[in-house]
């Protein structure tokens, strides 16, 4: 049985990969595992690959599955895909959330969800917390219990288990006030028939583990199945995942221990160090040519990378040969760190919108802002307000 054609010839699609890409885009069924370095084109390679199924492997739009960790980047990787394939809006490519959220839209009701419920969002769950603190007379701030929430559901476990990891108070309240809250904030929402952002995935997970009828549907649904920024994959994603891919395991998980920066999100960096020991026989690709940094850069950061206690082994190499060397400032304070930069800045000269400066805090923006200010260097903030 033959799905839709592509648009473009099979063997173009692997025309513009190197070796190692062309490899990963070419494997078929059983699990894969693509450890791919920073700016070694992994984008492409999912892309290429998902094109290659549906044009040379007979492998129908609708029984692909391509999760990302962003809005953003399925958005994108839906369109790169509607330029290459015929037949691409039936693909379903989302978030974890996404998917999980779908699914509980057309099952939902199977594991006592109402139709239509709704989705708290991170103000409707603060709105929320403050309520209940109200309700129970309680003076504690709201961030903290969120955050409490958050990382238990992340975890997959009852918020009470993670008490032993929380100081005596915690937010101002004591273990038992702190489940008192916990507990009548899990009775206000059912009783508002909502979900809170970490209910979405647990919800699904419950669905497809007491409900086989529904897991084989998923499953035909999501035959083939990708899973991108696969080192940032919490407990209950890493679950999820697994549920899906079942025995026949026609997973491709992308990604790149060195890269895990979610940890404070309960993401768990053995879940792609374990790859090939939860899935027996898995094939391993290596993307080590990096098309984003000069050679100086790839060289400071393979050496100071190689020191990572739990890494899977990989060495990027440069496509841009040369650089300019990497230089270390060591600044007095955060006063002196500003005027480094902006006199860095001052001497490459304009066109100053060529020129990103990343920051750990907001705090710390006020400080560069003047410092650019004061040498006519001009400068907008993203994502954040500026003081000035």
């Amino acid at each position: 049985m033959q799905g839709p054609q592509s648009s473009h010839p099979g063997d173009e699609l692997l025309r513009s990969l190197n070796e190692a890409q062309r490899q990963a885009v070419l494997h078929f069924e059983g699990p894969a595992l693509v450890v791919a370095g920073a700016g070694s084109g992994k984008t492409r390679t999912v892309v290429h690959r998902v094109a290659y199924l549906i044009a040379k492997r007979g492998v129908f739009p609708s029984e692909i599955l391509a999760v990302t960790f962003t809005n953003k980047a399925a958005l994108e990787m839906r369109e790169r895909l509607k330029r290459m394939v015929k037949g691409a809006g039936e693909l379903w490519v989302s978030t974890f959330h996404s998917a999980a959220l779908r699914i509980l839209r057309v099952y939902g009701e199977r594991v006592g969800l109402k139709p239509g419920f709704v989705v708290y969002d991170e103000d409707d769950q603060t709105a929320l917390i403050k309520e209940v603190l109200k309700e129970l007379g309680l003076a504690a701030r709201p961030g903290p219990l969120k955050a409490l929430l958050d990382r238990a559901k992340n975890r997959g476990e009852a918020p009470e288990s993670l008490l032993p990891e929380l100081p005596e108070y915690y937010a101002g309240l004591s273990r038992g006030k702190l489940l008192d809250v916990v507990k009548r904030y899990e009775e206000a929402l059912r009783a508002q028939g909502a979900l809170d952002f970490g209910d979405i995935l647990l919800y699904a997970l419950r669905l497809l583990k007491e409900d086989q009828e529904v897991l084989k549907r998923v499953r035909r649904r999501a035959r083939f199945i990708h899973v991108d920024e696969y080192q940032d994959t919490n407990p209950v994603q890493y679950r999820f995942t697994r549920l899906l891919a079942g025995e026949e395991a026609n997973l491709m998980a992308v990604g790149d221990p060195d890269q895990g920066i979610y940890s404070f999100r309960a993401a768990d960096i053995k879940n792609i160090l374990e790859f090939t020991r939860d899935f027996p026989g898995a094939k391993v690709y290596r993307l080590e040519e990096n098309y984003r940094s000069t050679e100086a850069i790839l060289r400071f950061a393979n050496a100071l990378i190689v020191n990572n206690a739990l890494r899977l082994e990989k060495t990027l190499r440069p496509v841009k040969p040369g650089g300019e060397p990497v230089r270390l400032y060591r600044a007095r304070d955060a006063r002196d760190e500003a005027r480094f930069v902006a006199e860095e800045i001052l001497r490459l000269g304009p066109p100053f919108d060529r020129v990103a400066v990343l920051y750990r805090t907001n705090a710390q923006s006020r400080l560069l802002e003047q410092a650019l200010a004061s040498r006519g260097v001009p400068a907008r903030v993203v994502g954040g307000v500026g003081f000035s």
